[in-house]
Formats: C-alpha cells, sequence, structure tokens
C-alpha cells in the first residue's frame, strides 16, 4: 500500500479538495456530500467496490 494512504491529513486534504469538485459538477449543495470521508483505504483501493450499490 502506499505510504501516503497511511495519512489520514492526506486522505482529508484530497477528499476536500474532491468534495468542492464534486459540488462545483453537479451543482448540488454541500449537504449532499458527507463532510468526513466515509470510505476506508480499503474501499478506496478495491476497484470493484462501488458505495450504495445494493440500494
Amino acid at each position: 500500500m502506499h505510504l501516503f494512504l497511511n495519512d489520514a491529513e492526506w486522505i482529508n486534504t484530497t477528499y476536500q479538495r474532491s468534495r468542492r469538485e464534486a459540488m462545483v459538477e453537479t451543482g448540488l449543495s454541500e449537504d449532499n456530500f458527507a463532510i468526513i470521508c466515509p470510505f476506508t483505504v480499503d474501499n478506496i483501493l478495491d476497484l470493484d467496490f462501488y458505495p450504495n450499490a445494493d440500494q
């Protein structure tokens, strides 16, 4: 596993940037996106992971 994936600060910074980009791209408000990354490192690295796929 890459060392930076064990760095909670890096994950948070990257997630916050992605969250802002998603709000701009979708036009959705920040209420639609979790404030803190809701995914584990294993989720992030799993190419077959798709959140809420069973809903």
